[in-house]
C-alpha cells in the first residue's frame, strides 16, 4: 500500500473514531438522568458505551495517536477506572461513569481536529514531494 493511500485510511480511521467518541459522549451525558429514571435504560447504555469503549482503545488510532497526545489524560483515567466497576449502586455508577470517562472523551475529541489536520498536512506534502519527483526535480 502506497504512503497516500495509507494516510487517506488513517484520516478515515481517525474520523471513524471521532464519531464513535461524539456517541460515547451523548450516552454519557444521558446517564445521570437515566439512572433515576429509568434504571434499566442506564445499565443498557453503560453496557454500550463500555462495548464503544473497547472499540476504541483497541483502535490504531487509539494506540498511535492518542496514547501518545493524551497520556496525563489516559493515566487519569486508569487510576481511577476500577471505582466504576467495584460500584453496585446504578445511580452512584452512572455518576462515576460519567465523571471518570467523560474528561478523557472529551480531552480526545478536542484533540481530534489537530490529529486530522496534521494528517491533511503530511497528504499535501506528500502529494507535493510526489509531484516534484514525477517532474524530476530533487528535494
Amino acid at each position: 500500500m502506497n504512503t497516500i493511500n495509507r494516510t487517506d485510511e488513517l484520516y478515515a480511521m481517525v474520523e471513524r473514531e471521532e464519531q464513535r467518541l461524539s456517541v460515547i459522549l451523548k450516552g454519557l451525558r444521558k446517564l445521570p438522568e437515566l439512572s433515576r429514571t429509568r434504571p434499566l435504560k442506564c445499565l443498557n447504555t453503560m453496557i454500550s458505551i463500555e462495548e464503544d469503549w473497547e472499540l476504541v482503545v483497541k483502535s490504531i488510532v487509539f494506540h498511535t495517536l492518542f496514547m501518545i497526545g493524551l497520556k496525563a489524560e489516559i493515566n487519569e483515567f486508569d487510576r481511577n477506572v476500577s471505582d466504576i466497576a467495584e460500584e453496585k449502586d446504578t445511580v452512584r455508577k452512572a455518576k462515576l461513569f460519567k465523571q471518570i470517562l467523560e474528561p478523557l472523551v472529551v480531552a480526545m475529541l478536542e484533540r481530534t481536529p489537530t490529529f486530522k489536520e496534521i494528517i491533511r498536512e503530511a497528504r499535501h506534502r506528500i502529494d507535493n514531494r510526489l509531484g516534484k519527483s514525477a517532474r524530476g526535480v530533487n528535494n
